[in-house]
């Protein structure tokens, strides 16, 4: 099951942690254990060109499986350097997990609001 308008807001230029809880369609948890999860954000949510890219099980880490017993969430880690050129207020963002089994699944989408970094400009 999809979770729709999962919105976050972050400062431009700042360290980020998004966190994700991923549930089935009956809002169970779902468990992440052995999948693989690719987030992705662009300027606009059709026909657009992912301007940052995570995937987990990569190092450094880009997306880290949490939640102890059930591992039903995940953390999209964002360094400055994603977000210190993003120009736009509005982006939208989308996550997909594959299973075990290899079963692709998109869990979430919403918009991320980008608020100017007014120190250290």
């Amino acid at each position: 099951m999809t979770a729709e308008n999962q919105d976050f807001t972050i400062t431009r230029g700042d360290h980020a942690q998004l966190l994700i809880t991923v549930r089935d369609s009956d809002d169970n948890p779902k468990l992440l254990t052995g999948a693989t999860i690719n987030w992705q954000c662009a300027p606009r949510e059709v026909s657009a060109t992912a301007i940052i890219s995570k995937i987990s099980g990569v190092s450094p880490s880009e997306i880290d499986i949490v939640g102890g017993s059930p591992d039903d969430e995940f953390i999209v880690f964002l360094v400055p350097a994603d977000t210190i050129l993003l120009t736009e207020k509005f982006y939208y963002h989308e996550a997909e997990v594959t299973d075990i089994n290899g079963n692709i699944v998109t869990v979430t989408r919403g918009l991320i609001t980008t608020k100017p970094q007014l120190i250290g400009v």
